[in-house]
């Protein structure tokens, strides 16, 4: 297991926007790579973040797709 670093790190402010921006980017990313691990990653390095917190965003990012997919197919009845 990798060690943290030595030195406390100020937590990066990103706003709500570039997080929902950030959320599409990585499921789409984690659809094409087949995994979320790899997408979470990616979007880490990209945004300064944790790997968990890449995580959190893709699964909240399936969760809102999935909330809106099932609205619109209700709609549809």
């Amino acid at each position: 297991m990798a060690r943290a670093p030595d030195f406390k790190r100020a937590p990066k402010h990103i706003t709500k926007d570039e997080r929902a921006v950030a959320a599409k980017q990585a499921v789409a990313l984690a659809k094409k790579m087949g995994s979320l691990g790899e997408a979470a990653e990616t979007i880490a390095k990209q945004y300064g973040v944790s790997p968990t917190t890449a995580r959190s965003w893709i699964r909240r990012g399936l969760y809102m797709a999935k909330v809106a997919k099932a609205a619109k197919d209700a709609g549809k009845r």
